[in-house]
Order: structure tokens, then sequence, then C-alpha cells
């Protein structure tokens, strides 16, 4: 057990070379991640720390802690190097000279550094995962809410005053969380939406692969709903305001992340295999209902993996416990072979989601609306076009089905010109 502690220390411990600035800068990115930053002075202590541990998450070093002393370039390499690459999973140099000069970042590469680094951003790039990088863009108040939930996490958050230093952030790395205000100030470079009604930022993080999760911090969107909508129909995850439901969200990422690498014992379902169902079958309870069922063995992975305490478990597991209630109050069966049965099987607000529905067979297949996802720049020609082809392959279980148009299917209404026919529309 003493052994297995050692390890996970060591493997959340990063050793740095430097002067006391450079070292407090690897401290104030890396500490909010989970990671102890150990400090030394002298080449002579950083070989012996790595001869004494040798695990260690990261070795970042100066090129020199004073002049003409303890440099980290020798004429033959560098033992400091040589020896970090057989004890840590990051090697860097933090130097703004190294950068500036290519020829001393190649003797730094060759001597054993993995990366030649002058800024927080790319040292935070280097040891904190993509998924756990927080963008914000939010009032100085949001923010510290944001930094607070995620430095419990190990999550480390960038935080930007307007919307063009937003979009340029997302350009030049992969972020897991967007966390945005509607306006950090009346002013308009700061305002979520403009003056159209559209959100460039949420179009841009909709669109990234892997595509982070967009979430809008505001008080004001919590009090509206109109306000609420509007972020959700451009393409926001989630509309919070606060500490708690934001946690509830991270707590989410995380078993989600965890769920990813665990083995799980549900199988996927497929249209396809229920084809050769000869007639409908009739459930003997509730808990063999193929939903509940399927979510039971999900609750059982989910279970295993982050522990029955967990928040995400137990959210998970009250939503099932909610269906299942309400499925044992219906005055009928959930499915009949009676010739006096007819079985309607009914879906809506798929939104270019459809891949991902499993639908059970029937006699009849309704679905009532809104199979586009028109949220921010979407194509909705191509959404309705693949919702065809899968409405193709699925009615093959059903002897009649019906579609009624939704809100969203705005290119199905023959008044709105750009979708007619004739005139450059898809219709």
């Amino acid at each position: 057990r003493t052994l297995l502690h050692q390890r996970a220390m060591s493997a959340a411990q990063v050793l740095c070379l430097s002067s006391p600035d450079t070292y407090a800068t690897v401290n104030a990115t890396l500490a909010p991640c989970g990671f102890s930053v150990v400090h030394v002075t002298t080449t002579a202590d950083c070989l012996a720390r790595l001869q004494a541990q040798p695990t260690w998450a990261g070795v970042v070093a100066a090129l020199g802690t004073r002049q003409g002393v303890d440099v980290l370039l020798e004429d033959g390499g560098s033992p400091v190097l040589a020896a970090a690459r057989a004890a840590a999973r990051v090697v860097l140099v933090y130097s703004h000279t190294a950068c500036r000069r290519p020829q001393v970042a190649a003797r730094c590469l060759q001597a054993g550094a993995q990366g030649v680094i002058n800024s927080s951003a790319a040292l935070a790039s280097a040891f904190v995962e993509s998924s756990k990088r927080v963008l914000c863009l939010a009032s100085a108040e949001t923010t510290g809410v944001v930094q607070q939930v995620a430095a419990q996490h190990g999550y480390l958050v960038e935080a930007v005053e307007t919307v063009v230093d937003a979009l340029a952030k997302l350009r030049l790395g992969t972020w897991g969380v967007v966390v945005a205000a509607l306006g950090v100030s009346s002013a308009p470079e700061t305002l979520l939406f403009d003056s159209s009604g559209g959100s460039e930022l949420i179009s841009q993080v909709i669109a990234l692969r892997p595509r982070p999760q967009m979430v809008v911090f505001s008080h004001t969107a919590c009090a509206k709903p109109e306000f609420a909508q509007t972020c959700a129909d451009s393409g926001a995850d989630k509309v919070l305001c606060t500490a708690d439901a934001l946690e509830e969200l991270v707590c989410d990422l995380e078993a989600a992340s965890m769920m990813k690498t665990s083995v799980s014992s549900v199988e996927p379902g497929s249209v396809c295999e229920m084809e050769e169902l000869a007639k409908w079958e009739i459930y003997a309870d509730v808990e063999s209902y193929p939903l509940v069922a399927k979510r039971r063995a999900r609750e059982a992975d989910l279970a295993a993996v982050v522990g029955k305490k967990h928040s995400s478990f137990k959210r998970y597991k009250e939503f099932t416990d909610e269906i299942a209630g309400m499925l044992s109050k219906l005055s009928h069966p959930l499915a009949g072979c009676s010739e006096r049965f007819v079985r309607l099987v009914h879906v809506s607000d798929t939104h270019h989601h459809h891949d991902s529905v499993d639908l059970p067979p029937g006699d009849v297949l309704i679905h009532t609306g809104d199979l586009v996802g028109n949220y921010g720049n979407r194509d909705i020609a191509t959404h309705l076009t693949h919702f065809l082809e899968w409405l193709k392959d699925v009615s093959q279980l059903y002897q009649f089905v019906i579609f009624i148009a939704g809100n969203h299917d705005v290119l199905l209404d023959p008044s709105i010109q750009k979708y007619r026919r004739g005139r450059g529309g898809v219709l």
C-alpha cells in the first residue's frame, strides 16, 4: 500500500530546475491541476532528486539559474536532461532565450528535451490533457467561481475578456470546456451574441473536433427561459449560473471520460436485430423493458467505475427510477401480441441524432418533428437528406410511417423563400 501511495505521489510531481521567478510561473500553472512542483536551483540537487526518486510526472528546467554557474547544457550534452528522460514522462526546457535562438533550442532537443517553451499556456498544454482545459470568457467574479470548481478537479482555466481573444485561443489549442457569460461588460466585443442574434463563438465551438462542452454561465439566462432557449438553439450544451451546477457538470464529464476507458457489459442496441421478432413481446415487468434493462446494466458499469457515491451515478439512477416509475403506472402492458392491439412507436426532437435512437418494431411509426439540428451555422439540407435515408431504413419495421414537421424544420415551410424549389433552395 505504501509503494502504491509513493507511485501515485510521484506520478503527480514535477521537478523544476530554475530561478524563483520561473518556479513561481510553473507552480502557478500546474498546482491548480493537481501537480506538486518541487523546486531546486542547482544541477547537483536536480540530479540527486532524479536519482533518489526514479519516477516523475515531468521535469522543467531553465538554461541556467545563475550566469555561468549551474548551466543546463554542457559541451557533451546535458546530464540533467539525459537523467530526466529516463525518469519523467514530460521533459521541457523553459527559456525565453532558447525560444528566440533556434540553435540553442536544437541543442536542448538533442540533449534530451521533448520541447522548448516560454509561456504558461505551452506548459499547460504539455501537462494537462485537453479534456481538462477550460476556456472562460466571463467577468472576474464568474471566472473566480469557474476556477474554484476547476481546481477541485484538476482542470486548468484560461481566462479571456473578449470574443476575439476567445476565438484566437480556440484556434491555438484543444479544449475540453468553453464557459462564456452573455456579456463581460456592455462593450460589443465582450457580448456572446451579436446584434443579429447569432454567436460566432458558439458556432466555432460546436464545429471543433473533438468538440468541447459549450457552457453559458449566466444568471440572466437562468432566470429568463427565452434567453436560455436562445443559448440552446445556438448550440450551448448547458445553461447554468451556480458553482453547484458547474460542479455537477464536471462530475458528469469525469464519469463519462472514465466510462470510455472501461469495458462495458452493455450490448449496443440495433434496429436490424429486432426485425426477426414475429410478434410483439409482453414484458414480464418494468425492469425487463429494454430501455430500463439497458439503463440498469449501464448503472452497474458506472458504479464499478466511479462508485455508487459519485454524483453522476446517483443522478443516472434517479432518472432510471423515474422512468421505471412512469412505466409502472401504465394501465396496459407496454407491448401486446393480441390482434386487439396496434403498436404505435413515437419519437420526436431527434435534431440530427436519429442514428443514436434504438427503435423497437411496431405497426405505426410516428415522428412528430424537429429532425434537424439548426443551431448556429448548420447545413440543415444535409440533415434532411440524412434523416430521410435513416427513415427509409427503419420504415421496413412498420406498416405505416407518419412524419409531422416541427418548428425547427423550417426548410419544409414553403413560405420561406430560400428553401423553395427553383430559387436556389433544396425542396
